[in-house]
């Protein structure tokens, strides 16, 4: 478990103040949505007064290091004052894809005076997509079947792979996520790789196999690292329908075995023009037989393996649970990450959450 410290920063990363008075605070690190860090500061402190000058004339960051290394780099994105004897003011920073939320893509297709969505082109084999304060460079790519903006690779390389979009909305946030929610449909996360700069890195599958180093066991024998479990039991989904344009619904997925095992578990996905993927794909992607265990781990920080170090988002892990006649053995992806911190940020716990598949 390493030394936490954190700075509040201007956009050119001068620091305004160190967090004297820095309370509990919560690290969200999640897959294919922005990381966000919620805290409190007290009414009394220099850091508290350096937020709110530097608010009246520019955007508010903090910086947030293990051992000197930069975990999270995020913008002020809302603020709230508690005026009582323990006056406090409640915080919440997001990383850099946070404001792609209010980042337009471009400018939106339409006909007859109707705007018909924002066509948007990609692919699923770029990794390490160089991001600037607030927008991801974009570029262009002509085909015979199409022509419109993409994400564009920064390494060279080829455009392979590349299929269409057309979100309702035009902001780059939502383009990203839209994306993901695709089925296989390409993962991203925020990462504050340097000082410098800020990089969203996006592969068609994020991590790797790391059930043989790291292992979360919970019980009366074994490595003991987790403190607390929560399981949660999903249902089927044996049908796939996906839905056009013009709201029609197609079947394009059905488990005949599951159904008469458990019954009719429908989910509907939005149809994507495609090159390189067939509506089998999909229904390949998204079926599920069977019910689905998905587990929640309170991790102990000081035996735990560590984030960044030993796993991140999208490694699987190996998970074995006991407690009296109920148990879960077997592997998961990590979803989601967060890190519980008291008012001298200090980790209470590592969270984990697991993949919903």
């Amino acid at each position: 478990m390493g030394t936490w410290t954190s700075t509040l920063e201007d956009s050119l990363k001068n620091v305004l103040a160190y967090t004297t008075t820095q309370g509990a605070s919560l690290l969200t690190l999640p897959l294919n949505a922005p990381s966000e860090l919620n805290t409190t500061f007290s009414t009394t402190g220099a850091d508290c007064t350096a937020l709110f000058t530097q608010l009246s004339v520019g955007a508010v960051f903090i910086r947030l290091r293990e051992d000197g290394t930069t975990r999270f780099w995020g913008q002020l994105t809302d603020v709230q004052v508690q005026a009582d004897d323990g006056a406090t003011v409640t915080a919440t920073f997001q990383d850099v894809t946070g404001p792609l939320a209010g980042v337009q893509t471009r400018r939106p297709v339409t006909s007859g005076g109707v705007v018909r969505g924002w066509p948007f082109y990609f692919n699923t084999t770029q990794t390490n997509i160089i991001n600037s304060l607030f927008g991801l460079r974009t570029g262009s790519i002509s085909g015979s079947h199409h022509y419109g903006p993409v994400i564009q690779p920064v390494r060279s390389g080829t455009v392979s792979s590349t299929r269409k979009l057309t979100p309702d909305t035009a902001t780059v946030l939502e383009v990203l996520q839209g994306i993901s929610d695709l089925a296989y449909g390409t993962e991203w996360y925020a990462s504050p790789s340097t000082d410098e700069d800020a990089r969203v890195v996006i592969a068609a599958l994020m991590g790797s196999d790391k059930t043989s180093s790291c292992v979360l066991e919970y019980g009366a024998t074994g490595r003991g690292n987790v403190m607390s479990v929560t399981s949660q039991y999903l249902p089927p989904r044996n049908i796939v329908w996906v839905r056009d344009d013009q709201n029609k619904l197609t079947r394009v997925g059905y488990n005949e075995a599951s159904v008469d095992a458990y019954g009719e578990y429908s989910t509907v996905v939005q149809k994507t023009e495609r090159w390189s993927q067939t509506d089998s794909d999909v229904a390949e992607a998204l079926l599920r037989p069977s019910w689905r265990q998905v587990l929640d781990l309170k991790l102990e920080p000081t035996t735990c393996p560590r984030p960044w170090t030993d796993f991140y988002l999208g490694d699987t892990l190996k998970i074995d649970v006991v407690r009296d006649g109920w148990s879960y053995v077997g592997q998961q992806r990590v979803n989601t990450i967060t890190i519980d911190f008291d008012d001298q940020l200090v980790e209470q716990a590592v969270g984990t959450q697991f993949e919903v598949i």
